[in-house]
């Protein structure tokens, strides 16, 4: 079945429309291998929805074109680069509106002075993770969502074992244009049992994160914390 869907997918992931692999032809194929149920997939997609409809009901439309959603098990990881702390603030009350959900998780990098050059590599960066992904064995990237801001790495899912998670991260923390991995990943054997966070310290350049609190609306901005520079990822990667 991996063989078909490779070869079903490597014409879209060569021409940069990678996302697409999981329509049309491809969504039987890729069904086999995704470990979210059909209710849980829509659900995933109503909650993706209707975070933005927050926004647009907050009027505050502006924060869609910063703001990327990756919706996992009614935990929303929010990444990219907004121009205040007051923004990102607002985005995380905003996700934490929306009906069903369970966890925000803010990522998102402030920057007012924000470059297209660097938001460039970092779209290249993600192309050669999905790609690299894809094609690992064992290591299934439906299941996964993922971002990269300033050569950073954020990932959301659910893997089998701490085997498939020690893959995913081994490939990410390898990947080119890559300089640091944070991981949101959870580890479960069943989607009908209870999940555990993928515990553990951060090794190398991978930074494994708990489950955070709910969030509780401050009088004052939130606190962004600035991106350290990581001199510990692995020479190579593809």
């Amino acid at each position: 079945m991996r063989s078909v869907l490779l070869l079903m997918t490597l014409p879209l992931l060569l021409s940069g429309c990678f996302g697409l692999f999981v329509s049309g032809a491809t969504e039987v194929a890729a069904t086999v291998a995704e470990n979210r149920s059909a209710g849980r997939k829509v659900d995933d997609k109503l909650l993706y929805a209707d975070i933005y409809n927050q926004f647009a009901k907050a009027d505050r439309s502006d924060l869609i074109g910063d703001v990327n959603l990756n919706t996992r098990f009614a935990r929303v990881m929010l990444t990219g680069t907004v121009k205040s702390e007051e923004d990102a603030q607002r985005a995380v009350e905003l996700a934490w509106q929306a009906k069903g959900i369970e966890e925000v998780i803010n990522e998102l990098v402030v920057d007012p002075n924000a470059s297209f050059i660097s938001t460039s590599k970092d779209s290249i960066a993600k192309r050669n993770l999905e790609a690299r992904l894809l094609i690992t064995k064992d290591v299934w990237v439906i299941n996964y969502s993922f971002d990269v801001q300033n050569g950073v790495a954020y990932i959301i899912g659910r893997v089998k074992d701490q085997a498939e998670l020690d893959r995913v991260l081994n490939v990410a923390k390898t990947t080119k244009g890559l300089r640091r991995v944070v991981s949101h990943l959870q580890i479960n054997t069943d989607t009908d049992l209870p999940v555990k966070p993928a515990g553990g310290a951060a090794v190398g350049a991978v930074e494994s994160k708990p489950v955070a609190a709910p969030y509780v609306p401050q009088s004052g901005p939130i606190k962004t914390a600035p991106i350290p520079q990581d001199s510990t990822r692995p020479a190579g990667g593809y």
